[in-house]
């Protein structure tokens, strides 16, 4: 018998000395669940470590739009900085939904929106913070303040009714409630007869 059959029958008999030794085949998978259980562990800290830094560039890059927003001259904020500023909280919340600062950057977006652009975009951060975040501290303001950008920037007068009811039967103690309450009671009215009412009230 020549070299090579040997080394043939040789594997073939390690081979099935192994495979039919059942200590051989349980210490085979006990290695293989091992080394299984090794590599998903080094790419979950791989993930967790990119994560991370994903993370903090993040945060970064508010920060320094942040700073800039807030440091325009006169206090005239630039329309196409305060877009940027919207679109990175709404990023970083997109990315990372269940992190704790996502609500906040949210609530910040909607800020911004609501003084500077006081549209139906407003609207949609107000209704994705309530949907998304149900148990946000800010959920009270942010119910009235949808009820006042209805009334006060989109003349929406039956929408402004709907919510500023609503914040009144959710948090009638809340320190909003009184000016909720007098909102409601000068729906549609004009300029002059708010202040004719208000006249009329200190007169009392």
């Amino acid at each position: 018998m020549n070299k090579s059959k040997k080394q043939l029958l040789f594997v073939a008999f390690e081979y099935k000395k192994t495979y039919n030794n059942p200590i051989n085949l349980q210490n085979r998978m006990k290695q293989f669940v091992l080394f299984t259980i090794g590599l998903i562990s080094f790419v979950f800290l791989v993930t967790a470590c990119n994560t991370n830094n994903l993370k903090e560039d993040k945060k970064a890059q508010v920060k320094a739009m942040e700073k800039q927003l807030y440091q325009e001259a006169n206090g005239i904020v630039n329309k196409k900085d305060a877009a940027s500023m919207i679109d990175l909280y709404q990023d970083y919340a997109n990315t990372f939904p269940q992190d704790s600062l996502s609500p906040q950057y949210l609530f910040r977006a909607a800020d911004i929106s609501l003084n500077v652009f006081h549209s139906d975009a407003t609207i949609r951060l107000f209704n994705r913070i309530m949907k998304d975040y149900p148990t946000f501290e800010g959920t009270p303001q942010l119910l009235f303040l949808k009820a006042f950008t209805y009334d006060y920037y989109m003349h929406k007068i039956d929408s402004a009714r709907i919510y500023y009811t609503a914040f009144l039967q959710k948090y009638p103690k809340h320190p909003f409630a009184q000016d909720a309450q007098i909102s409601l009671q000068q729906l549609g009215k004009s300029p002059k007869e708010v202040v004719k009412d208000f006249q009329s009230e200190a007169k009392r």
